[in-house]
């Protein structure tokens, strides 16, 4: 679901990145609002506030990473920047 919001807030809004940050944070702090797994959701928060990376490859590093994950590899120049990642060339 945030993954989704994050897309819609930036695609069909024209959401900045603080923006979209910014609107997270709030529903993370809704107490309406159940999120799994906050900690990793607020760590992809900031690693997307400071990065090009979409909200989503922020999120999947944090996964992963969480999950024991040394490397995830991926095509997008710009999610291998994010640690944890690793650029597979064709």
């Amino acid at each position: 679901m945030l993954i989704e919001f994050a897309w819609v807030l930036k695609r069909l809004y024209a959401g900045k990145r603080e923006e979209i940050v910014e609107a997270i944070e709030g529903l993370l702090a809704a107490s309406t609002i159940s999120i799994e797994n906050k900690r990793l959701v607020r760590n992809a928060l900031r690693a997307f506030a400071a990065s090009k990376a979409d909200f989503s490859d922020s999120l999947i590093a944090q996964i992963n990473s969480d999950a024991g994950c040394e490397l995830t590899y991926t095509f997008d120049q710009i999610a291998s920047k994010l640690r944890g990642f690793c650029l597979l060339r064709v």
